[in-house]
């Protein structure tokens, strides 16, 4: 059985076929990139000729499976006994082979089958090797509607009888399982996504989520950091009591900052985060305005940095991640971010939070690598994130904060600093940047 995920979130890669650009050049191009590396794929896992395949993909996968199938060469060099495609532009093409058992799974509100300008609803003749499903869900979004995760919640949930259907025709792969593999589609005529900053050494780490690769990269990710001078005293209550962590002060005032993201293509996969931070000295030899000389230091020799107080991210994954690599007290909760031309806009009905209007006129500023610290036991645990991004600073924001009621931490702390009844005192902002953050590093404070 070969199974192919759709595109992949986020920009146009170098690295891969598996992006937007591509899966239009496979949807009008049966030797596509993508078809040619699953192609590769089988033929290094050492595939028989003659052996029985079955192809499973999903949106540009199913397409690019369906090109092998309709491949009167490959179905000479292998009996395709079935093809299953979800959320695929199929269309009228038919596989090489007519034994061949095709099934198409739609959602009548994905628009990604209907770019071959073929109708979704329209029924196919009798055949008795053709299998066609066609369902509303519940979300009429997009592009959620089309995720792969979504089509899986809806065959357990919506369509269960077709789940039951796709099974009993696949009855003959049931078995023991004798080999698995997992291949990275590839584009060797480009450099690697990401290159150079993301073309770092990596290991893998246990988390209660899996093993995760660090540094984790984020390939294509958008951020707002919403810059609040508070009262000193205030921000100091909100972080951990040793005398040591203190609030970088600018005169009486601190800085809390409120940092939304949207990571759209990561290592840990795509997600928000909304994280409220507190800008802290030196935690060894705290001076006046150590943040101002830190700033002409490399990220890796400042000792200023920014404790993370609250945060809440979009998956489980991401917090696991935080909480067991970076030490931050991290919440699952569901968000919305967009960062467009001169728009901000967060809707977290479920954090009890939402933040609306436009940062206003900015201008470059230098890239924005930094540190985060969080607090694990009696340790504090300090994380370098690498930034590259063409950061822009907001003198003149006209963004404000609303709270909802919400009673999680994060707004629990918004609350505390009365961040809604301010406003930013500038904002930084990057529509579009890459980055990696370190495993953290526990230090003896």
């Amino acid at each position: 059985m070969v199974q192919a995920p759709g595109t992949a979130p986020g920009r146009p890669r170098d690295d891969s076929p598996q992006d937007f650009a591509d899966a239009w050049r496979n949807l009008f191009a049966a030797d596509s990139p993508y078809t040619r590396s699953v192609l590769l794929a089988i033929r290094d896992h050492g595939v028989p000729r003659g052996a029985d395949l079955a192809l499973v993909g999903h949106g540009e996968g199913g397409i690019a499976l369906l090109n092998l199938a309709r491949d009167e060469e490959f179905c000479r060099a292998y009996r395709v006994t079935h093809v299953v495609a979800v959320g695929a532009p199929v269309g009228h093409r038919e596989p090489a082979d007519p034994r061949t058992w095709l099934a198409c799974i739609t959602n009548r509100h994905d628009i990604v089958p209907a770019l071959d300008g073929g109708d979704r609803g329209a029924a196919p003749g009798p055949h008795p090797n053709r299998y066609r499903a066609v369902y509303t869900g519940p979300d009429p979004e997009f592009p959620r509607c089309h995720l792969l995760r979504v089509y899986i919640d809806h065959l357990e949930t919506v369509i269960p009888q077709v789940t039951r259907d796709v099974d009993e025709a696949l009855t003959s792969y049931r078995g023991p399982v004798e080999r698995t593999r997992v291949y990275r589609l590839e584009n060797r005529a480009h450099p690697p996504e990401g290159h150079p900053l993301l073309t770092v050494p990596t290991t893998s780490v246990p988390t209660s989520a899996g093993p995760v690769d660090v540094p984790v990269r984020y390939y294509d990710s958008s951020a707002a950091h919403l810059c609040y001078p508070v009262d000193a005293d205030v921000a100091r209550s909100l972080l951990p009591d040793v005398t040591w962590l203190v609030p970088a002060r600018f005169g009486r005032r601190a800085l809390a900052v409120l940092s939304l993201y949207e990571h759209r293509c990561t290592t840990i996969g795509p997600y928000t985060e909304l994280s409220l931070s507190v800008l802290v000295d030196d935690l060894w030899r705290p001076r006046p305005y150590d943040l101002a000389r830190d700033l002409l230091r490399r990220v890796d020799l400042r000792r200023t940095g920014r404790y993370v107080v609250a945060l809440a991210v979009g998956t489980e994954e991401a917090r696991a991640v935080a909480e067991e690599l970076w030490a931050q007290p991290a919440v699952h909760g569901s968000a919305e971010v967009l960062l467009q031309g001169g728009e901000l806009r967060v809707e977290a009905p479920e954090l009890g939070l939402g933040v609306e209007g436009g940062p206003g006129p900015g201008v470059r500023c230098p890239e924005a690598d930094w540190v985060l610290y969080g607090r694990r036991g009696d340790r504090t645990v300090r994380t370098l994130v690498r930034a590259d991004g063409r950061p822009r600073v907001h003198t003149r924001p006209r963004v404000r904060l609303r709270l909802d009621g919400g009673h999680g931490p994060l707004a629990r702390h918004l609350q505390i600093l009365e961040l809604d009844t301010l406003r930013p005192g500038f904002v930084l902002t990057s529509p579009r940047f890459r980055a990696h953050r370190s495993a953290g590093a526990p230090l003896p404070r």
